[in-house]
């Protein structure tokens, strides 16, 4: 059976992450998430820090980019999940000072319910307007006037539905750069290539126990992890990202540790939320409009029990 809340977990963690390329070659978004490596407390550098947190500031200072998406779970041993229904993949463009963005997602889970297609997704202050398939707004017995569902990860609490939204925003993601515990450079040479860009790959953790000390990325990127409440397991974040010549995020890979009960099936100790970003092609134009307050519903105005099995 999926519930409001599992769908609602799936349905917005996208806003960042995944596949084309830079030419317009596409790669497959959800095929693999980009290989990491955990960084260890003894590696921490000061220099290297600096270099990374600076990222913050250089990929926003070129204030928009395209951006694809792949989200991915692991770990969880429910055999719905393995199979990739709740994966998600998808492209669009992102203001990454205001946060805004405009996203084309595929969610595997949606053609199970009998209404599969393209979900259009935008991010307007905030708020995140989720326009589904018509036939899954139907099967939830919402009017025929409603098309978009919307939620503000910022009022709406810790349930499982708050899973992904709270990380959906592409800008918000670069927030992590900001406040790494420790850092390193994984990469034996120095260099790796993104999409066809020369880039430097750097992990990094993120402790929410930490304390913010006024420093405001930190303190967002606390505030993300927060949000996430009872699905989060108490173990640090860890964070992957390829930084260009110009010091900015080309990619951006976070691997959000779980707690032991994820709806809708328990998850073992090591499951995983992977989150992808990529960023390029910056520069391009972004407007992104809030649809029209008449077609929209609360996303708790979803309830699709009893539609499937």
């Amino acid at each position: 059976m999926v519930g409001t809340l599992v769908v609602g977990a799936v349905l917005a963690v996208a806003g960042c992450g995944g596949a084309d390329v830079d030419n317009g070659a596409a790669e497959t978004p959800a095929s693999a998430v980009a290989t990491t490596l955990s960084p260890r407390a003894a590696d921490r550098d000061s220099e290297l820090q600096a270099e990374v947190v600076q990222a913050v500031a250089r990929t926003r200072a070129s204030m928009r980019a395209r951006t694809s998406i792949s989200v991915t779970f692991t770990g969880l041993g429910a055999e719905t999940l393995a199979s990739g229904a709740f994966d998600v993949a998808g492209t669009g463009v992102a203001d990454l000072v205001r946060g805004d963005a405009d996203l084309r997602l595929s969610i595997p889970i949606f053609d199970r319910l009998g209404g599969g297609g393209t979900v259009e997704q935008r991010i307007v202050s905030g708020v995140v307007y989720t326009k589904l398939p018509t036939a899954v707004l139907r099967k939830a017995k919402l009017p025929a006037t409603v098309r978009w569902l919307s939620l503000d990860p910022r009022t709406s609490g810790a349930d499982r539905s708050t899973l992904a939204q709270s990380q959906v925003d592409p800008a918000a993601q670069l927030a992590f750069l900001g406040a790494p515990d420790a850092v390193v450079v994984v990469a034996p040479a120095g260099r790796e290539s993104v999409r066809g860009v020369p880039t430097t790959h750097y992990a990094l953790r993120v402790d929410a126990a930490q304390p913010a000390g006024g420093d405001p990325n930190r303190a967002a990127a606390i505030a993300n992890l927060r949000r996430l409440g009872s699905a989060l397991a108490a173990r640090p974040v860890l964070v992957d990202v390829w930084l260009d010549i110009d010091g900015r995020a080309r990619r951006l890979v976070v691997s959000f540790p779980l707690s032991a009960r994820v709806d809708p099936a328990p998850a073992g100790r090591d499951a995983m939320m992977l989150v992808q970003c990529d960023y390029y092609a910056f520069g391009v134009p972004v407007h992104v409009v809030a649809p029209a307050g008449a077609e929209v519903r609360p996303y708790r105005a979803l309830d699709l029990r009893g539609t499937t099995g």
